[in-house]
């Protein structure tokens, strides 16, 4: 035997072994120390040796007294002892400790020591994770790299009502909402190929057969193929997603037909628009309006959802007392909203149960509509969800009905109204032309002046594209433009022969007294300036203020340009008359310097248009 080839071997994995290695005596003395056990204890071997046993291994171990029981009856002894470092720190290790005789005959021990601290950390770590993982309230579950359950903690079996042995091996996939499922495959399709950490929601279904809505965040573990996840439930904040949502469409609604109110000209237009804006929200699958007849029964004017002409041919092929009409009636008897579930319309015709299944209506709700003391119909929703008398859908329901009774209400007054304004108006345009009259009976050769200006007057407002109510005005101003005359004497006013100096200042004085006359009455439009203007020219010719430009108001302007017209085309006591073209011929001549421009284009298409204007 070469006893040096071992000797060198022995020696070389003595001194590289990365596991600790000390030669000891039976007494616990320390004989030597490779380079590993130097560096797992912080000493060098001078120190290991000087030490000894009892300096580097805790002797309160437990465990130190039976591994030496052990090692001295058996030759050979393997156990966990916990060792001591120079700075005072320990350390778990695996020793592995034999009796042998060196060649000498004597008596020696080896221990090889194993640093168990990374291994024990692990195992810490391990049993941790373990414990978090049973002990957490959120519901947590590993997937084999084949799809199927591995683990699932108690929360995650409290969740969803199965046991982790009926879980196990289970695919994953199973458990989840079948439109949602392919989704969820390809989520996680991408999360092994592409990135590890992912973040997805889906519906769960539980073993009751409830069905949640979870948010899911997965990590992929490439190395051994696995999947950890945690669920959190948030059917409850998706719930109150759709309600917010839900509320806020409602909202909107009410917006729209709110802003309708204002712009609404017709009742059926409003009731249109109504049932229109209300299709569709709050799952209403359809929505009609009907109107009370003398007989209690109520007539459809307007729907949306549904043909109108199914609920006409409903009620004219069937029992007043079946559905719709009695919950409809009820609600018009008792002035208070009803709802009907869709089972009640069993006892309908069979053409109404048909409409209902096949719209797959819950509840029929009908809420009246009320305007002052009187029911005047009813609004009449059917939704596809359960309504009940808490519900904030039927609140809606209530408000709409009372914007509809608003708008109903206001579009009565304001027929009232109009009516009313007609009458005062054309009182008023009776008292004008009156007036009118009154002034030309002091002279004669002027008869149908007042009249004449004011429908020129009238057709150039309407030409320049005035508005209505402007337009109206300028009719009045036309027929009051010279009621100052009424102060000048009969005979100055019909005299053949040219004016004196004193009797034309008269004449001119009749813008300012049909000011004082008309200026303490409440017109709607300018009347009194616009007498008072209407003789002023704008280069400030004209009189009595000799006003210039845009001082003078436009009806002035208007009426300015009718009179001078008129008057020259019409025959006068003082002279015959000069006929239409020669007035065109006046007003194109003096256009911009004493007729504004537009009025005058105004006037000269509208007598182009038609020359025969100032004869009618």
């Amino acid at each position: 035997m070469n006893f040096e080839f071992y000797k060198d071997f022995y020696q070389s994995i003595f001194l590289h072994s990365a596991d600790g290695m000390l030669l000891t005596s039976p007494d616990g003395q320390i004989l030597a120390a490779n380079p590993a056990a130097c560096r797992m204890l912080g000493r060098t071997e001078e120190e290991i040796r000087k030490v000894g046993r009892s300096g580097v291994v805790d002797v309160s171990d437990p465990h130190l007294a039976a591994a030496v029981a052990e090692r001295a009856h058996h030759g050979v002894a393997r156990a966990e002892l916990t060792f001591v470092r120079a700075d005072g720190s320990r350390f778990p290790a695996e020793v592995t400790s034999a009796i042998f005789h060196d060649g000498d005959g004597n008596t020696k021990t080896s221990m090889i020591i194993r640093d168990n601290s990374e291994r024990r950390q692990l195992e810490q770590e391990r049993e941790q994770y373990v414990r978090f993982f049973q002990l957490s309230t959120d519901p947590m579950c590993i997937a084999d790299p084949f799809g199927c359950f591995k683990h699932v903690n108690p929360a995650f079996a409290k969740l969803t009502g199965y046991t982790e042995a009926e879980l196990v091996s289970q695919p994953f996939l199973d458990f989840v909402l079948p439109e949602d499922r392919q989704k969820t495959a390809d989520e996680m399709k991408l999360q092994v190929a592409v990135r590890p950490s992912l973040h997805f929601e889906n519906s769960y279904v539980c073993k009751n057969g409830q069905v949640l809505r979870l948010s899911w965040t997965a990590y992929f573990d490439k190395t051994d193929g696995v999947t950890y996840a945690t669920a959190r439930d948030i059917s409850a904040e998706r719930a109150l997603e759709r309600k917010n949502r839900r509320i806020s469409d409602i909202l909107l609604c009410v917006r729209r037909i709110n802003e309708h109110l204002l712009v609404a000209r017709e009742e059926d237009e409003l009731y249109r628009f109504v049932c229109n804006a209300l299709s569709g929200v709050d799952r209403i699958v359809g929505a009609w309006i009907g109107l009370k007849t003398p007989e209690a029964m109520v007539r459809p004017v307007a729907a949306a959802g549904f043909d109108l002409a199914l609920l006409q041919a409903l009620q004219d092929g069937q029992d007043p007392g079946a559905m719709p009409w009695a919950p409809t009636r009820r609600a018009l008897h008792e002035r208070q909203p009803v709802m009907a579930t869709s089972a009640e319309t069993h006892g309908a015709s069979p053409a109404l149960h048909e409409a209902v299944t096949r719209l797959a209506v819950e509840t029929v709700v009908s809420v009246p509509i009320q305007v002052e003391d009187d029911v005047i119909g009813a609004m009449v929703i059917w939704s596809a969800r359960p309504v009940s008398a808490s519900d904030e859908s039927l609140q809606f329901f209530v408000e709409v009905a009372g914007d509809i009774a608003v708008g109903v209400r206001s579009l009565r007054l304001s027929r009232q109204l109009s009516t009313t304004l007609e009458r005062l108006e054309g009182a008023l345009m009776a008292t004008v032309e009156a007036i009118a009259k009154l002034v030309e009976t002091r002279d004669p050769y002027t008869a149908g002046h007042e009249h004449r200006v004011a429908e020129l007057a009238s057709a150039i407002g309407l030409r320049m594209g005035l508005p209505a109510q402007s337009i109206e005005g300028l009719r009045v101003i036309g027929h009051l433009h010279d009621l100052g005359k009424i102060s000048i004497p009969a005979e100055i006013l019909s005299k053949p022969t040219r004016l004196s100096a004193i009797e034309m200042e008269l004449v001119q004085s009749h813008p300012e007294v049909g000011y004082e006359i008309l200026k303490g009455l409440e017109f709607p439009w300018p009347v009194a300036q616009a007498v008072l203007q209407h003789h002023e020219r704008l280069d400030g010719s004209g009189y009595p203020n000799r006003l210039q430009g845009d001082a003078i108001s436009l009806e002035a302007r208007i009426i300015a340009v009718a009179d001078t017209v008129e008057a020259m085309s019409t025959h006068r006591p003082y002279r015959p008359a000069r006929g239409l073209a020669a007035a065109l011929e006046e007003i194109t001549a003096h256009r911009g310097q004493l007729y504004d421009p537009a009025v005058v284009d105004a006037c000269v298409a509208v007598l182009k248009d038609n020359p025969l204007q100032l004869a009618e």
